[in-house]
């Protein structure tokens, strides 16, 4: 008992160290799905993101009205927030050697959308294997990771 607590609480501290290392502002790039779906956004509207960002993940065959769905709040969002303007790197966290975490901000004129991202490298590049999307911060970070920010 006392080494699985042991164990635990290791497991943890490694976590929160890494957390602090990836967001302690260490210079890093959007991954590649994020920079094509942000620029598909950008030349050819809100419904292109999607799909550009989950291309060759498993993503890709989900319901077609799932992108009827992501588009048509894509689109409610510009009517409340403006323009889109881009898409901003918040951080990223190391879940294994092939997964991380990747939280980034897309940026309207009145107001950003908080993101997340399993990004997952294949031997083809880096693909996304599952995304949201959401106006209020805490809905997509954690208290923790929110207070490593501030």
């Amino acid at each position: 008992m006392r080494w699985q607590r042991f164990a635990l609480c290791l497991a943890v501290g490694i976590i929160f160290s890494t957390m602090r290392t990836a967001f302690a502002g260490a210079k890093e790039n959007l991954p590649a799905p994020l920079i094509k779906a942000a620029a598909a956004y950008k030349t050819r509207g809100a419904e292109e993101f999607l799909p550009t960002l989950i291309k060759g993940s498993r993503l890709q065959y989900t319901d077609k009205a799932s992108f009827t769905d992501a588009n048509t709040m894509l689109k409610q969002i510009e009517f409340h927030y403006g323009s889109y303007l881009g898409v901003e790197l918040v951080g990223s966290i190391p879940i294994s050697d092939s997964t991380r975490l990747v939280y980034f901000v897309i940026k309207y004129e009145r107001g950003p959308l908080y993101g997340v991202a399993d990004i997952y490298k294949t031997g083809h590049g880096e693909v996304v294997t599952n995304s949201n999307v959401n106006t209020e911060l805490n809905q997509i970070m954690s208290p923790e990771i929110i207070a490593r920010l501030r």
